[in-house]
């Protein structure tokens, strides 16, 4: 079970109509929290000094909370219309996606080892909406740390 924070940022243009006179570029920051299940086959490959592998699998994912905020070009239609931090549009519970380390250990001590990954995690479930758009993820994460 994993505790995950993911922070995504998309850029838009609104249609110039109202008070809009013109048409006004603006910028969304995503946030999710959620507690992932990755279910993976690891295979390791036999070097005594440094020990490669990989991994693959699904991952599930229990989204805690979805949050956007988003910030206007222009200071006085960020006054007028900017908003701060809401919860997402259509917010899902559960998303699906795929999980794919390679990674290496390496042993110090008797029992234990430090470890370098890197991990990419693409999500084939929206977690919800803003703005009539679908909002999904993809993660690439670089860990390091001590097994023991």
């Amino acid at each position: 079970m994993q505790l995950t924070f993911s922070n995504g940022k998309g850029t838009g243009l609104t249609q110039p109509a109202g008070s809009f006179a013109e048409i006004q570029r603006f910028s969304d920051t995503y946030s999710n929290i959620g507690l992932a299940l990755p279910i993976l086959a690891q295979f390791n490959f036999p070097f005594r000094r440094i020990r490669p592998y990989v991994a693959g699998g699904t991952v599930i994912q229990y989204n805690i909370k979805n949050t956007e905020e988003r910030t206007y070009q222009l200071v006085t239609v960020n006054n007028e219309y900017g908003y701060a931090t809401r919860e997402m549009k259509d917010f899902t519970p559960a998303s699906i996606g795929m999980q794919v380390n390679v990674g290496f250990e390496i042993p110090f001590g008797s029992k234990l080892s430090h470890f370098y990954e890197i991990k990419w995690q693409p999500y084939f479930t929206q977690i919800g909406q803003s703005s009539g758009a679908d909002i999904s993820f993809k993660a690439l994460t670089l860990s390091a740390g001590v097994l023991f």
